[in-house]
């Protein structure tokens, strides 16, 4: 019994080191992450520095001073150098992001939608946050929610936790987003951060970094009685010609108050993670996207993408993927899309593992 309870001591004694580091100066600068041979070559640096240092004073100098100079000089992210739109694999849920080389050499970081459960330290937020750092980004320029249901925005906090800023937050100008309060907090935690937050409806056109995005859905103060039709619907127009469809939950009512108007697009996010509330054959005719991505969980319980709206589309000659089988990343420049897959059996160990840590946090 004392061991576990030494034990648990032990745990306790080291969160509150890390708290405390925490509220420390720079104790929440995010930094990108440093490839694999610049930590080895580091290492063993501060090896080097220990076993040959003259005098223990100098020698704890010495490696005082490497590991502050070490942090700041991992503290610049590094940049993307090529334009890359990622669908993350965050379970079911919708998490996508768009990184683009501006002209100066910075990255124009959008993010659309992160999922999350509520109070959940690991969720779509910090899966796209750890993603971002992993490219050597570490900031997001405009973080886009489509609508106000968890799947699509309950990891919010987390990524405002897990960036050095948010610029902007982007929001359909519809009652439900002005009335719900979780979404409320969202706004306020954004705005608490110096960011900013702009509200769209149909038939708005903004500059997007290199890109532009038009607002197709839904026209201000719309309220239907089912919220996943006041998602925001926009068509991203990429600096090379190529047309994206962000689709949020839009189900077959708003596919058919836009029949007609539907344009061909060269990569789609599904609407609805695949469901057979979208998706409509006429719909699907019209967009006929050359890539169509699924955002749904690894044996999800509703069965996303339906057979049916995966055959819809490979009928139209769509090439599909599904963040099921791993984060899915297209470089517009590029024609096809490519699928990092994830280990199922070690994503269900890091699952079980972070259990027993949320015990102690």
């Amino acid at each position: 019994v004392w061991l576990m309870q030494a034990s648990a001591w032990g745990i306790s004694l080291g969160n509150h080191a890390l708290l405390w580091v925490e509220h420390g100066w720079a104790g929440r600068v995010h930094v990108a992450t440093p490839p694999w041979w610049w930590i080895l070559l580091y290492v063993l640096l501060l090896w080097l520095v220990a076993q040959y240092g003259c005098g223990r004073r100098r020698m704890l100098g010495m490696l005082g001073v490497l590991i502050v100079a070490g942090g700041l000089l991992y503290e610049q992210p590094s940049h993307v150098h090529r334009d890359v739109w990622t669908a993350w694999d965050v379970g079911q849920g919708a998490a996508a992001t768009y990184v683009q080389v501006m002209p100066d050499g910075r990255n124009h970081v959008l993010v659309v939608d992160v999922p999350g459960r509520a109070g959940s330290r690991f969720n779509g937020g910090t899966t796209v946050a750890s993603g971002l750092r992993s490219m050597g980004v570490t900031h997001v320029d405009v973080l886009l929610l489509s609508h106000a249901q968890s799947d699509h925005n309950g990891g919010t906090f987390r990524l405002l936790a897990s960036v050095n800023h948010v610029s902007e937050l982007w929001l359909a100008d519809v009652p439900y987003n002005h009335q719900q309060t979780k979404m409320q907090g969202m706004i306020h935690a954004v705005q608490a951060q110096g960011g900013k937050v702009r509200w769209l409806r149909q038939g708005d056109v903004l500059p997007l970094g290199k890109a532009t995005l038009r607002v197709l859905w839904p026209p201000q103060g719309y309220a239907p009685s089912n919220t996943n039709n006041t998602s925001l619907v926009c068509a991203l127009l990429l600096p090379n010609g190529k047309k994206v469809l962000l689709s949020g939950d839009m189900e077959r009512q708003v596919e058919r108050a836009r029949d007609g108007q539907w344009q061909a697009y060269d990569m789609l996010l599904l609407p609805h993670h695949g469901s057979t509330t979208s998706s409509t054959e006429v719909f699907v005719h019209a967009v006929h996207p050359h890539i169509a991505i699924a955002q749904t969980g690894y044996h999800n319980h509703f069965g996303f993408p339906k057979a049916s709206v995966v055959r819809r589309y490979r009928y139209v000659g769509s090439t599909l993927y599904n963040t099921a089988d791993g984060a899915v990343f297209w470089f517009p420049d590029e024609s096809t899309a490519k699928v990092y897959a994830e280990d199922v059996k070690k994503h269900e160990k890091k699952d079980a593992a972070l259990q027993w840590v949320q015990l102690f946090l």
